[in-house]
């Protein structure tokens, strides 16, 4: 496999677990009733995601950048809102009320 596609894949991948996280991190600030500091929490979450994101890409490919890494991340962004969201939603349902009950 050629370097190129091992970083679309590893940042697409990458989109998925941002979008699981923030989306975690989203619903667990609603349930706890945080609304003054919600957006401040997202952000900060949103910069250590950008920052492990750019380390993984250093990892991945030496810390050479081209433009269609950040494209593959948002893909997988988009793709976790679009396909994943109502499963692992779902999951996390079933795991809260299998714990709590």
């Amino acid at each position: 496999m050629s370097a190129q596609l091992v970083s679309i894949i590893v940042m697409f991948m990458s989109g998925i677990a941002v979008g699981v996280i923030i989306d975690l991190v989203r619903v667990t600030l609603h349930g706890l009733g945080i609304h003054r500091i919600a957006f401040l929490l997202e952000w900060f979450i949103w910069l250590v995601l950008g920052i492990g994101t750019f380390t993984l890409l250093f990892f991945v490919k030496g810390g050479g950048w081209r433009a269609v890494d950040p494209m593959a991340q948002i893909l997988g962004i988009f793709t976790y809102e679009l396909l994943f969201q109502k499963i692992f939603r779902l999951i996390g349902r079933v795991l809260v009320n299998s714990i709590i009950k």
